[in-house]
């Protein structure tokens, strides 16, 4: 009966130097800490999600096993992912025990730390003289059938399943639309009355108006009521604004203060035409010039 010898992978003598082998795993972590700062989403996938997907599972196992001499390729690529796994969520939960706040960047960090760290362990166990795993002699064994799981069939198969993943992904990102945001109105005071921080002096005519501004950040027109309010009452006139899907307006309610000299709380609201309630709601409060008259006692609701 005739057998096939299959050997497992064996590293050129180039490649066993003590220094390569660190040098390559710090200069595929650089690439990978790099390619996060990619503007093109695209690019960014492609450069950084194999190396995180291996990197950190591998230098683990460089301090588990030591640097091998040969390995099984499907096995260590395998054992790679579910090790670089494990290492994001040890990292997120260090994080998170630390009290710093999980992102990008935080994780990212310690990420690199800790390939840093396992690199520095693996070659201070090679310094110790602790041998390898497996010893640098290549093991033959008898197999009376070659498939698609062993040998190079099984790489090739490996990356040709990364690949069409890589693909997929990519054209996932291209072509899904992007997610929106949800839809909202932002209201808000425009010029001098953006910085208004104390109690507003109206002019002796008693005539005051107050810049405002609307953006329509919604998927749909929409049809705004601008209504002042002075101390709960409505004396001002209302205003009706409509306004087109990613448009914005600014503009003006004017009105009279009451000259009775007190603190007068004007209230902005900001509705929408055909629905109960407000959407928001802009306060100033304001006060007549050059009134002598007593102050009449504010309620509750209108005390600053």
């Amino acid at each position: 009966m005739t057998s096939h010898i299959i050997r497992q992978y064996r590293l050129p003598a180039h490649a066993l130097s003590p220094f390569w082998r660190p040098f390559g795993l710090l200069t595929a972590t650089a690439v990978m800490t790099l390619g996060v700062v990619q503007p093109v989403q695209a690019l960014r996938a492609v450069i950084v999600l194999p190396f995180a997907l291996l990197l950190p599972g591998y230098a683990m196992i460089a301090v588990i096993f030591g640097f091998q001499e040969r390995f099984d390729v499907v096995p260590t690529l395998a054992l790679s992912a579910l090790l670089s796994l494990f290492s994001y969520m040890f990292v997120g939960l260090a994080l998170n025990s630390a009290a710093i706040r999980l992102s990008t960047v935080s994780i990212l960090a310690g990420i690199d730390a800790l390939i840093a760290l396992s690199i520095c362990a693996a070659v201070l166990r090679v310094k110790a003289g602790l041998p390898p795993s497996q010893p640098g002699t290549p093991v033959n064994r008898a197999d009376p059938r070659k498939t698609l799981w062993t040998g190079a069939p099984a790489c090739l198969m490996l990356v040709t399943g990364l690949s069409i993943v890589t693909v997929v992904v990519l054209l996932t990102m291209t072509l899904l639309p992007q997610p929106a945001g949800k839809p909202y109105t932002q209201f808000y005071l425009t010029g001098p009355w953006s910085k208004t921080a104390s109690v507003i002096t109206a002019p002796a005519t008693r005539s005051l108006t107050v810049t405002v501004g609307i953006n329509n950040h919604t998927s749909a027109a929409q049809t705004y009521r601008i209504t002042p309010f002075i101390n709960g009452a409505q004396s001002w006139k209302e205003r009706t604004i409509a306004l087109t899907s990613g448009s914005r307006w600014s503009g003006s309610v004017s009105g009279i203060i009451p000259a009775d000299g007190c603190l007068d709380r004007l209230r902005i609201n900001l509705g929408i035409r055909g629905r109960r309630g407000a959407l928001a709601s802009l306060i100033v409060w304001v006060r007549a010039a050059g009134s002598q008259a007593s102050c009449k006692s504010t309620s509750a609701a209108d005390t600053p």
